[in-house]
């Protein structure tokens, strides 16, 4: 393996596992499903690289249009687009509108009411200011709240039962409007390092979404606590259902060259979106993912099973723009990486309603013991990027 297997003494030390690093960004090899080419470098830069030289953007702009003309309707809505009121989805469903002269259905599944951000209710308002309608769903709150439980608890994903409603939940729309047409954001096992199954397909499956965006728990898992009904939310629709409504489900990412800060800057003067006053929780950027307290502990988690942290995911995000340089994405790894959201903690608490030293015994659980090592009550790295 050369260089790019590293035990490591020169870019990761202080461990003993090989972990391997990206030679161009600074993901490490702990990453889900990523892979490295023979020059070590990810999958996730590999594809940065053929989005700017190999992928005929032309083509797939004519693919969005073939699609836009295939599901236009003559009344009511045409495609189904959620939306967090963040940059991503408010730039989507902007496009869609503005540019492609679509009728969309925005729909947004709230987080639990105690866990949304003031930042939150001021970008949607914003954004339904702009003229967009909103079906905003607030699912069962302890429904939700005891599926997150069990999600941090038995997988440590602290948002578990949200996800869920977020991938599924619009299928249930669609259904119910008959809009077979539903556009989601980036596809992120291609745009973040992970499967390339996805990467030249248009549309993707509901086996895709809970293989690739619920870890391959199928929430049916949970019939036997509550019934069908009570699931509605986090259930997809019926086989039935599917064969007769043949539901396009995408990913914007797939039709135009995917960039976290041109969606930033794009939905910022179209939409009216905000930005916090000082940098989000773990990182050094102060506009992505402001909507709810659980996403920085959903990334702390992240952090705490494999290594890397949030602002990790968005240094890399930044390096393969050409926004930051290498050294310069190490120095804000250092400093932000290993930040827990201790401010936030109290209301963890009552969200999950564990005790501090329950709460505590979860957070060792997850903990790589090969990659973190605990001082002064936290988990903190052994090896250090130079």
């Amino acid at each position: 393996m050369g260089n790019e297997m590293l035990m490591t003494k020169k870019t990761v030390e202080g461990i003993e596992k090989e972990v391997q690093i990206c030679k161009e960004c600074l993901m490490l090899s702990t990453r889900p499903r990523l892979t490295y080419n023979e020059d070590g470098v990810c999958s996730a830069c590999q594809w940065s690289h053929e989005k700017k030289t190999t992928v005929d953007w032309a083509k797939r702009k004519e693919e969005l249009k073939a699609f836009c003309d295939k599901y236009r309707s003559e009344s009511g809505f045409d495609v189904i687009v959620p939306v967090s009121g963040g940059k991503d989805s408010s730039m989507i469903a902007h496009k869609l509108k503005y540019v492609c002269g679509m009728n969309p259905l925005c729909m947004n599944i709230n987080h639990y009411v105690d866990c949304n951000t003031e930042m939150n209710e001021i970008n949607l308002k914003n954004f339904v200011k702009n003229g967009f309608e909103l079906f905003r769903v607030y699912p069962n709150q302890k429904i939700e709240r005891d599926l997150d439980r069990i999600g941090l608890v038995q997988y440590g994903q602290p948002y578990f039962g949200w996800m869920t409603s977020m991938v599924l939940a619009p299928l249930k729309l669609a259904t119910k409007f008959n809009i077979p047409f539903i556009m989601y954001g980036e596809e992120g096992e291609v745009e973040y390092g992970g499967s390339t199954e996805l990467k030249n397909k248009p549309i993707y499956t509901v086996d895709d979404t809970v293989r690739f965006y619920l870890s391959g728990v199928h929430p049916n898992t949970y019939l036997d606590k509550y019934t069908e009904k009570e699931l509605y939310w986090w259930l997809p629709p019926s086989n039935e259902d599917i064969q007769k409504l043949q539901p396009a489900v995408a990913h914007w990412s797939y039709f135009e060259n995917w960039n976290s800060n041109y969606n930033y800057e794009y939905a910022k003067k179209y939409v009216g979106l905000k930005e916090q006053v000082s940098n989000s929780v773990g990182t050094y950027n102060n506009f992505a993912q402001t909507d709810g307290i659980l996403y920085p502990l959903h990334t702390y988690f992240m952090y705490l099973k494999f290594g890397f942290g949030r602002c990790s995911q968005d240094v890399c995000i930044d390096i393969r723009s050409g926004k930051i340089t290498r050294e310069e994405g190490i120095e804000l790894i250092n400093k932000y990486d290993e930040t827990y959201p201790e401010q936030f903690e109290e209301q963890y608490l009552e969200y999950y309603q564990l005790t501090k030293q329950e709460f505590y015994d979860v957070i060792d659980k997850f903990a790589n013991k090969d990659l973190l090592e605990k001082r002064n009550g936290r988990w903190v790295k052994k090896f250090k990027l130079v």
